[in-house]
């Protein structure tokens, strides 16, 4: 047979994309890739961040994920399947790629690398030397916050309560004032924090500005566990006041200087050579990382930090080096730092500390002695960190196993959301969606709606809204969908959401409605009843047994729905009813209300200036002022309407031709708004997201 009369037909070709998403990234590209410092970034289809490392020689690093006798960790197996591209970076050297690692990291938040929360979230101290008075606050430097001019920030420390603690103690050895600007330019008289001897009351006192000076120092001495330091001045003063015989005043210094040794004394844990160390060690089971932060300053132990991370299955000596990078770029380096254990290559994050020290800064493994005491302590601290976790995720497993065997689950149900309704009379109507992620909240996916469609009281036209503007994008493949939705309410509730998913065509996702229990009387009897889920296509409801985690677990998922939803529904009632009555007047936006209300302190005291006076504030024309002026002289006080708070309202007469509900400011019409990531309501100890 003549092979040209019968050629065999070419074998299709799969197409380069095609190629590429079923073998991952191919040998011709991983052989393309520079054989130089830099760092290489790690990309899904969807062109998503899934890892980001450093590397001496980037070809061979990269390559060393792709044979079978290189990285064998399952972590990267899995890794490797879903890996689309491999962007590079080249550096100049291994501290560039070093620097520039940590950089990105911080900004996509890559799955596979070990995610530490911000520092800026959590609480420092700040003194405003800049001010004529200067006062020490608690603050949360979020996102990228520039820090205010003139101030000093100390910290950040590991829980607010601590902090808040010791500035209380503070005030009673040096009273400086605690309260805001627009407290301290109003008051008359000096408040009950001076009656008790805990602020000197510049506010109205005359008070020596050399002195309070002195004070602030000091306070910031104690504040950097300079105590020492912080005593020596306290005596200097003492012994200044006794020679000008000034022996009360200088009785009162000494008695802050027994406060300071009293406390002070307390803390047995120390090195006598006064120098600063921190001790960091880290413990792995179960896929976590458990790191323990010993921090001396002065020679004394003044805080220890946990944080727990995923490990990814990663060596401890690699996320070692990838914690120390994430946590001093927080924190100002010591000139010792003990780990263990110590990464490969430390020299290229020695130089990097010292750059943030402006100063030599060792990195060193302790072998024995007092610093092999300290780090065995820091460990153990570790471990008893890591098995608290463990244990807790034990229970969560239990939970979930009850949820599973009560509602007839076939998976897990996690993560959890619930959904509520908040609404008086039908006013401000709102509807919360909070999530639950391995048995505790994830506010990173809280939602919360502001009703649109449904007008009055209509609980169950409310909820379908809800749940179709949810479940739309389940529907439509842009979300995955949860392992259980929980409906606060009964049967009607539960068949609201039936229906939406019904028409949504959404099918395999368990829903159920959780009825709260009610207080009953019969006669003298008074009892509790239970708290009832309603299961589709289920005449009687299922009921926990009591005091069971898992009922725990969903009790506490519905209460935080309510929490979550009335927050809001407050914070819109708030927005209508209490709307300020400067920025009812034309030509008062936000900017000039607030810059009336920050000079003059309160409305009554804007009602009662005169017009020269409210022109002489920033932005503020005289014919402006005139017309301000006149407006608050005819204002009147009322009630605010139904729905509304029990808070009295100072209510401006209306422009000709408008109603009371025109001159309201329209509600936004947001589609969901997210909460902040940090309330009042989480925890406040340093603790970093689990990533």
């Amino acid at each position: 047979m003549n092979q040209d009369q019968n050629p065999t037909p070419p074998q299709p070709q799969p197409a380069p994309d095609e190629h590429r998403r079923l073998r991952g990234v191919t040998p011709d590209e991983i052989g393309s890739l520079p054989e130089l410092p830099g760092v290489y970034i790690m990309r899904d289809a969807n062109d998503a961040v899934l890892y980001v490392g450093k590397a001496a020689n980037l070809r061979n690093r990269v390559r060393n994920y792709f044979t079978k006798s290189g990285d064998g960790r399952l972590t990267v197996r899995y890794l490797i399947r879903h890996v689309d591209r491999i962007q590079t970076i080249i550096t100049a050297n291994e501290k560039e790629a070093f620097l520039l690692e940590n950089t990105l990291i911080k900004k996509h938040l890559p799955r596979y690398n070990i995610q530490l929360r911000d520092d800026k979230t959590y609480v420092s101290v700040r003194v405003d030397l800049g001010h004529e008075w200067p006062r020490a606050l608690v603050v949360r430097r979020r996102g990228e916050q520039r820090p205010q001019a003139g101030s000093l920030y100390l910290g950040p420390y590991a829980s607010s309560s601590d902090v808040r603690e010791t500035l209380r103690w503070l005030q009673r050895v040096f009273p400086i004032r605690s309260c805001p600007d627009h407290v301290l330019r109003n008051r008359t008289r000096p408040c009950l924090l001076h009656q008790i001897g805990r602020c000197c009351a510049p506010c109205t006192k005359p008070v020596d500005k050399e002195n309070y000076r002195r004070m602030v120092e000091g306070t910031v001495l104690v504040l950097k566990g300079r105590t020492k330091e912080a005593v020596k001045l306290l005596e200097d003063q003492m012994n200044k006041l006794s020679d000008a015989m000034q022996f009360e005043q200088a009785a009162v210094i000494r008695d802050r200087i027994r406060a300071i040794e009293t406390t002070t004394e307390r803390q047995v844990v120390q090195r006598h050579d006064g120098a600063d160390w921190d001790i960091v060690t880290v413990e792995q089971a179960g896929g976590y990382g458990a790191f323990v932060v010993f921090v001396y300053r002065n020679g004394l132990l003044i805080s220890s930090r946990p944080f727990l991370v995923k490990d990814h299955g990663r060596e401890a000596a690699d996320i070692m080096e990838e914690f120390i990078a994430r946590y001093y770029e927080a924190e100002t380096p010591p000139a010792e730092i003990f780990i263990e254990p110590i990464p490969a290559e430390p020299t290229g994050l020695e130089e990097w500390l010292g750059e943030r020290r402006e100063g030599k800064v060792r990195l060193c493994e302790p072998q024995r002695g007092e610093c092999r005491h300290q780090m065995d302590t820091a460990r153990e601290n570790a471990r008893q960190l890591l098995e608290q976790h463990l244990s807790g995720r034990q229970t969560v497993v239990e939970m979930h196993k009850q949820i599973m065997e009560k509602f007839n689950l076939a998976a897990p149900p996690d993560p959890i959301e619930c959904y509520d309704i908040s609404t008086i009379q039908g006013f401000a109507t709102v509807g919360s969606m909070v999530t639950f992620q391995d048995g505790e909240p994830d506010k990173s996916r809280y939602r919360r709606f502001r009703i649109k469609t449904v007008e009055g009281q209509d609980d169950f036209g409310a909820l379908h809204e809800v749940l179709t503007r949810r479940f739309r994008r389940v529907a439509s493949g842009e979300q995955e969908p949860p392992g259980l939705v929980v409906i606060d309410g009964g049967k009607g509730q539960l068949a609201v959401a039936l229906d939406v998913f019904a028409k949504l065509g959404i099918t395999g996702v368990p829903v159920v409605g959780m009825a709260k229990s009610r207080i009953k009387h019969r006669g003298d009897a008074v009892w509790k009843t239970e708290e009832r889920f309603f299961l589709p296509g289920r005449m009687n409801p299922v009921v926990l047994r009591e005091n069971s985690p898992a009922l725990y677990m969903l009790t506490r998922l519905r209460d935080e729905a309510h929490r979550f939803g009335i927050t809001y529904h407050r914070e819109l009632r708030g927005r209508r009813n209490l709307r300020s009555a400067l920025e009812d007047i034309p030509g008062v936006g936000k900017t000039r209300a607030s810059a009336l209300l920050r000079h003059f302190g309160s409305l009554k005291k804007i009602k009662a200036a005169s017009v020269d006076e409210i022109a002489s504030v920033r932005a503020i024309p005289r014919d402006l002022a005139e017309r301000i002026a006149a407006r608050l002289k005819e204002a009147q006080f009322s009630v605010p309407p139904s729905g509304g708070t029990d808070e009295i309202e100072e209510v401006l007469p209306a422009e000709a031709g408008t109603t009371n509900e025109q001159r309201f400011e329209a509600l936004p019409s947001d589609d969901e708004i997210i909460e902040p990531s940090a309330e009042p309501n989480t925890s406040d100890d340093w603790q970093p997201d689990l990533g």
